[in-house]
């Protein structure tokens, strides 16, 4: 068990999700002083900016083995497609605009199922996209 903020007890293997439907500001008192994850985001962030690099996820990386399960037989769906092409945001935004994750905010109707049969994972975008805090 860890001492949160507020001094609360918080044990990183709890489940907290009932506990935040209440109070959505509940989560930011539970959460540990020290965040694992932040911490390696920040070491991430640092290892790029000394090596003027890119971050490339070694378990994601931008090939076709992390969109089909076998990458040399495309599933049928894939026949009718051009080819993926990857890009990183700022090849995508016009010359001097900052990238942005959502402009104007996110709402509902800016998640669209295609193809994939994934309304799953849509839906859980969806419920992020009503919920400013989880962005």
């Amino acid at each position: 068990m860890l001492q949160a903020q507020g001094g609360m007890e918080y044990d990183p293997n709890g489940d907290y999700g009932h506990e935040m439907m209440q109070d959505p500001n509940q989560y930011m008192e539970q959460r540990p002083q020290e965040d694992p994850i932040q911490d390696k985001i920040q070491q991430i962030i640092e290892i790029c900016a000394q090596n003027n690099a890119f971050y490339g996820d070694p378990e994601f990386p931008a090939e076709n083995i992390s969109l089909y399960n076998d990458p040399e037989q495309l599933p049928e769906y894939a026949m009718d497609m051009s080819p993926v092409e990857w890009k990183r945001p700022h090849e995508i935004c016009p010359e001097g605009t900052e990238p942005k994750m959502s402009k104007d905010g996110a709402n509902p109707g800016d998640i669209k199922q295609g193809i994939l049969g994934d309304c799953w994972f849509l839906g859980s975008l969806l419920v992020q996209s009503t919920n400013a805090e989880l962005l």
